[in-house]
């Protein structure tokens, strides 16, 4: 699941001359900045209050943690879509007549002096989207890892479904849950891992030869790669889990596979096709 709300909202109606790529950038880009912004001064209005009123210190500290718990959701539902929009402004396409435009919107030159001001503005985001938010991720867990790994005080001499279910309900963690809490204690920076892996197969790999065999190919490997990790060290608590995801990349590659089969020919509707699409 991701939110993109340059896809949901009616934003080329907004504005005489069209909604182009360059205004989907920075609006994708902009709003979860100006939202985490406007959260933060709520965040101190309300230290200021409370320490004006201790008597509301309990009830101001929940509605804190419930706010810290909705903007972790939010930046991890943002991130696949934001990261890919920022990517895409430096997907070109070049054409016959030695034109260059942007894959995502043909009416931009990407040898425009324009377009080139915001592939600088687009390559500063990259630090803060498709690599700011998993190093931020790991940060935060990496500072309470001994909650996560349970080697914390708060788990001595519990019984190990005890731990966990004391980990999943601890409200010094609580805005974190949704990173650990399907993962095993020794795999607590698993999901910064599937971040990088979302980049990687949805993002980067744009740029590997556009277009090509040769990129499915490698989507194929990193596929591969990635299933063989999760085969391996098996991330999850629950072995279910394991099988559903293992299931999940296991139906990707077969989407890359019969891709590159179209691709290369071999199916499709072509006269040497081995397999005809009727």
């Amino acid at each position: 699941f991701q939110i993109d709300l340059a896809a949901l909202l009616p934003l080329a109606c907004l504005t005489k001359d069209g909604f182009n790529y360059h205004r989907v950038l920075l609006f994708t880009t902009l709003w979860p900045l100006a939202f985490f912004a406007v959260v933060a001064v709520l965040e101190r209005v309300s230290r200021i209050f409370i320490k004006r009123h201790p008597e509301a210190t309990a009830k101001a500290s929940k509605s804190a943690v419930h706010v810290r718990v909705m903007v972790m959701t939010l930046s991890f539902f943002i991130f696949t879509s934001v990261s890919n929009v920022v990517f895409s402004t430096f997907n070109c396409e070049l054409f016959d007549d030695g034109a260059r435009l942007l894959k995502a919107d043909y009416s931009i030159d990407c040898d425009s002096g324009v377009h080139q001001m915001y592939e600088v503005y687009a390559a500063c985001f990259v630090f803060v989207y498709p690599l700011g938010i998993p190093l931020g991720y790991y940060m935060m867990l990496r500072n309470v890892r001994d909650h996560l790994t349970l080697q914390h005080e708060d788990y001595q001499g519990k019984t190990f479904e005890e731990q966990i279910a004391l980990r999943d309900k601890s409200e010094k963690i609580k805005h974190l849950r949704f990173l650990y809490f399907q993962y095993r204690p020794g795999m607590w920076a698993w999901e910064i891992f599937q971040c990088f892996h979302k980049v990687v197969l949805t993002g980067l790999l744009m740029f590997v030869l556009d277009g090509t065999a040769l990129q499915i190919v490698i989507g194929i490997f990193v596929t591969f790669v990635i299933f063989g990790m999760f085969s391996y060290f098996q991330p999850f608590l629950d072995p279910k889990e394991t099988i559903l995801e293992v299931l999940a990349l296991f139906a990707i590659f077969i989407c890359l596979l019969l891709g590159l089969m179209f691709k290369t020919g071999i199916a499709g509707d072509g006269v040497d096709s081995e397999l005809p699409s009727k």
